[in-house]
């Protein structure tokens, strides 16, 4: 079974902080097919978790630019156009990928 996964950035400057804003955010793909190791294997390399009862998985904001001092965000979402069934699957690939042992 193939999952449809989007990933999405957000990147925040100090300046945008002052803000309450970001200063850029879009996808770093869109609908991108992934098999259950596949994405078992995503989640572990962008470190991956759920905060509270969202649909999406969130990264810990990390500075991508030290000079400008731009912090950058990604976030994991669940595609809308997988089947319900499908959700069962991200569901597991997310408790296999944070799983210790």
């Amino acid at each position: 079974m193939k999952l449809l996964i989007s990933r999405t950035f957000e990147e925040v400057t100090p300046e945008s902080a002052e803000n309450g804003d970001v200063s850029d955010s879009g996808f770093v793909y869109e609908s991108q097919e992934f098999t259950f190791r596949e994405l078992v294997s995503e989640i572990k390399r962008g470190n991956f978790y759920r905060e509270g009862a969202t649909e999406w998985l969130s990264s810990c904001p990390w500075v991508s630019c030290y000079a400008t001092g731009t912090e950058r965000s990604e976030s994991l979402h669940f595609d809308r156009a997988n089947s319900e069934r499908a959700r069962k699957w991200f569901e597991l690939a997310l408790r296999a990928a944070t799983c210790r042992k």
